[in-house]
């Protein structure tokens, strides 16, 4: 039977809180859901923090006003390790108070949570798979979190190669919340954090200005026979992928990787397992590790992700993720067609068959269908065309990808830029749906 033991801890020095860093500092079983959202919390605030320090410098007007944002997350942490809701319930109405409902509401929860009689709360992850968790929280998911960029724009208005990998992305995140027990907005926050951290900015500014930067590429009739070009290549290209995060601020290498006489997990906790089956813990990060030293960030992010996989068993269940999936914004801008180019008119169908006429078009595209074998296919999946529609999807399928004008990137990178969710006043719905850079704890 596979053993996995957490060493380093135990009869040394308490594991010590790292700012911009998540790591559980004491059993992860005793981490209630609540304790896990300000422990985010605080990681996004020391971020965002260091991200003001390396713009604005380490003495800039918004340093003083991080500092106490954060000073409040430590002395919520505070009360829930000490069973203090009251303390908890003043922040939640002083915030209400101040005209700050969102902040408000965000520790009312976290105040409903810990005053429950007899300590009954929601554990940050389910019991039997603790330790996998943590390595999930930890380490795994936060290497692997480029993987997750489409999660931060809404569905319905990505490209749609864009919108086929956001799904692919999602079908994994879901996995990995149901097989650990593990909250959506804990596993969107993990991933917002690791991003933010990686390229100076929130994930939805890094989409918006690569999108615009697409945008500015596609001008022009050669731009456009370029731009074509990119996004059908199925094989993907991936060599622009770390010039284009190193511009936005990151290298997205695996950081502070030891190695001395165990494995350690980049903050000097030893990860071992012992077990005939699988990949190890610690030879997994030291792939990953390898990977992200050669600058080769594709390996890297694909050995964490296959190491979540492994240990939750992704592949009897049908999961899977590999470099197919990656983001690559400037070769995933592109549309399998546009309506309003149609010779047939489409507007007969619903918005539901709609949808599915451009996922279908989308996945014979991605799989170098041409015309006669796409017909069939198009007949069988989507009975309620008829043959002349057949026929000029089929066409659509064969021209493959079309790149999105430069009017469609810029009003694509405006309305991920703005969040697509402007309804939302929870914090916790906004890390759940990804909806938007806005709306952090401090209003710096």
């Amino acid at each position: 039977m596979t053993r996995i033991a957490y060493l380093g801890s135990i009869g040394k020095a308490p594991v010590k809180h790292v700012p911009g860093v998540l790591k559980f500092t004491k059993d992860i079983s005793l981490v209630s859901e609540h304790e896990m959202d300000l422990l985010l919390a605080r990681q996004r605030l020391e971020i965002e923090k260091a991200n003001s320090a390396a713009v604005g410098g380490p003495f800039n007007w918004q340093i003083d006003k991080y500092d106490k944002a954060i000073g409040v997350i430590n002395n919520a942490l505070a009360a829930v390790n000490n069973n203090d809701p009251e303390y908890i319930k003043k922040l939640s109405d002083h915030f209400h108070a101040t005209g700050q409902p969102m902040i408000g509401g965000f520790f009312g929860k976290i105040w409903k949570g810990i005053k429950k009689v007899g300590g009954a709360v929601v554990k940050v992850a389910t019991f039997p798979l603790r330790f996998i968790a943590k390595g999930v929280m930890e380490i795994y998911l936060p290497k692997a979190a480029y993987g997750f960029l489409y999660l931060f724009a809404a569905e319905n208005i990505l490209p749609d190669k864009m919108k086929a990998k956001r799904k692919k992305a999602e079908k994994f995140k879901n996995f990995v919340c149901k097989k650990i027990g593990m909250k959506e907005k804990h596993f969107m926050g993990i991933v917002r954090n690791s991003l933010t951290k990686k390229f100076g900015m929130s994930p939805e500014s890094y989409l918006a200005k690569s999108l615009k930067a697409v945008a500015v590429k596609g001008i022009g009739a050669i731009g456009k026979a370029k731009r074509k070009k990119q996004v059908n290549n199925r094989r993907g290209s991936f060599s622009k992928i770390t010039s284009e995060m190193v511009k936005a601020g990151s290298s997205l290498k695996i950081q502070n990787i030891q190695l001395p006489d165990g494995v350690q997990s980049g903050d000097g906790e030893s990860i071992e397992e012992t077990g005939s089956r699988g990949q190890s813990a610690g030879s997994a990060l030291v792939q990953a590790g390898s990977a992200a030293a050669r600058g080769d960030i594709i390996g890297a992010i694909i050995a964490a992700v296959s190491w979540i996989i492994s240990k939750l068993g992704g592949k009897k269940a049908g999961v899977s993720f590999g470099k197919e999936d990656i983001p690559d914004i400037a070769a995933d801008s592109g549309n399998a067609f546009n309506y309003g180019d149609l010779k047939n008119d489409y507007s007969r169908l619903s918005p539901f068959h709609q949808e599915q006429v451009k996922a279908v078009t989308s996945d014979l595209i991605e799989q170098g269908y041409d015309s006669n074998q796409a017909a069939g296919v198009i007949r069988q999946r989507l009975p309620f065309l008829n043959n002349n529609e057949v026929n000029e999807i089929s066409n659509e399928v064969a021209t493959g990808y079309e790149p999105i004008t430069d009017e469609q990137g810029n009003q694509l990178a405006r309305e991920i830029k703005g969040g697509a969710y402007p309804g939302i006043t929870s914090l916790d719905d906004l890390e759940a749906s990804g909806g938007g850079p806005k709306g952090g704890i401090c209003k710096c």
